[in-house]
């Protein structure tokens, strides 16, 4: 059995004596303690990994939230909401027309609005909100958009003789005045039993909103929007004229006509002032 080499020659064939030095004789720097680079590189990413799952599962449970409420809104809204137009007997038809261009005075209620017939000048709208449960449902605030402005329209305002009177005092009246640049509602002064938002109905309390909305340089298109709380949930609920939007012009000189209700074969009768826009009275 040969001799066993001793620790010293075996720490020089490793490369190190025992002064820290090469087979060689040249110093060996001793070791830094520094991470290994490719163990680092994967605890980043790791760590990156990690931030971005978490960071997906927040976005998705927060996106199936927001499309559980937009898809069962219309099923857990607390209001039932109903709107109606003030049956005012005004008409505007746009252009200048002659008795010669209209139906029998008879048919002329429901012959305008099939013809591009609107009420010049004011619209009002009638608005009853009323909570579908006994929770107290609180108004928070009624919106308005005008969606589109066009320059008033020429056309010829259909004007009854006679007018009934006496419409149902509004309970909540509020002006909107479309010529400003920002339109928002603001109480009626006339009606001391309006203030500003929030109202607060319920299935036994509700209200009735009377709006009022005047133009005297435009033809308008407009939607209502009314914001709601309920119990932890809020919303908002369109109001509009079945689906289109409000409409209120204030028209150019046209022609005036006018035809007698009582007696509608006796025709229209032309009442056009000069200076004036043309008025016809039925």
């Amino acid at each position: 059995m040969g001799k066993r080499p001793s620790r010293a020659l075996y720490e020089r064939r490793r490369g190190h004596g025992p002064a820290g030095l090469t087979r060689s004789g040249s110093s060996v720097p001793p070791r830094s303690g520094k991470a290994d680079p490719h163990q680092l590189r994967r605890w980043l990413i790791g760590l990156t990994s990690a931030v971005v799952t978490a960071a997906l599962v927040a976005w998705a449970t927060n996106f199936s939230g927001w499309l559980w409420n937009r898809l069962t809104v219309h099923k857990t809204e607390p209001l039932a909401v109903n709107t109606e137009r003030e049956g005012s007997r005004v008409w505007a038809i746009s252009g200048k027309l002659s008795p010669a261009d209209l139906p029998p005075a008879r048919e002329f209620g429901t012959w305008a609005p099939r013809h591009g017939g609107f009420h010049p000048n004011e619209t009002v709208v009638y608005v009853t909100v009323q909570g579908s449960t006994s929770d107290v449902v609180v108004l928070t605030r009624m919106r308005v958009r005008v969606q589109k402005r066009l320059s008033p329209p020429l056309a010829t305002v259909i004007d009854p003789c006679w007018m009934c009177v006496g419409a149902p005092q509004p309970i909540r009246a509020f002006k909107l005045d479309l010529d400003s640049p920002n339109p928002v509602l603001k109480p009626d002064p006339a009606s001391r039993e309006t203030t500003n938002f929030p109202y607060r109905v319920s299935n036994s309390d509700p209200e009735v909103f009377q709006i009022t909305a005047d133009t005297s340089n435009c033809d308008c298109r407009w939607k209502l929007y009314l914001d709601w709380a309920s119990g932890g949930k809020s919303g908002s609920l369109t109001i509009d004229a079945g689906g289109q939007p409000f409409r209120t012009a204030a028209i150019r000189e046209g022609a005036s006509l006018c035809y007698d209700r009582d007696n509608p074969q006796s025709g229209y009768a032309d009442t056009t002032h000069p200076g004036k826009a043309q008025r016809v009275c039925h």
